[in-house]
């Protein structure tokens, strides 16, 4: 769902990549080295490597962990998503640039999707005066019985 939401929004300015993971350690790697336009973070799905131990640390702090780790080695923003209100401080904190709470409203989400990758909205544009392939046959027909 999220990603049709993002790519609802970038629709016309840009082609959208989602990737996905779990793994704390993973996403600080990405976060770090990649060349990434958004991340969005939930921090109760956040994980320990698969194949290591079950960390220590409660979600939140492997969640803040991150956040700071990618927030010193790259400007990217970090939206902090189904975050409960109790959370929300630590996670603005720790360098989240939005924090939303759940449940949420999906036009609320596109609207802090748009901020964050400064993505204006504009109108529709007007559509030009063509015909299409039905409209070309339509009348093409009718000429045809017209002389007739």
């Amino acid at each position: 769902m999220l990603d049709s939401l993002i790519r609802d929004v970038c629709r016309d300015h840009a082609v959208v990549t989602c990737k996905k993971t779990s793994c704390v350690d993973e996403l600080i790697y990405q976060g770090c080295t990649e060349n990434l336009d958004l991340i969005v973070l939930t921090p109760d799905n956040i994980k320990a490597k698969p194949g290591q131990l079950k960390s220590t640390l409660s979600h939140l702090n492997q969640a803040l962990r991150a956040i700071q780790t990618i927030k010193q080695a790259s400007s990217v923003p970090i939206l902090a998503l189904s975050v409960p209100p109790e959370h929300e401080m630590p996670l603005m904190e720790a360098g989240a640039d939005f924090v939303v709470q759940t449940p949420f409203n999906c036009d609320e989400f596109k609207g802090i999707v748009r901020r964050a990758l400064n993505v204006s909205i504009h109108a529709d544009p007007v559509p030009e005066d063509r015909w299409s392939i039905a409209q070309t046959f339509l009348r093409s027909f009718q000429r045809l019985t017209q002389v007739s």
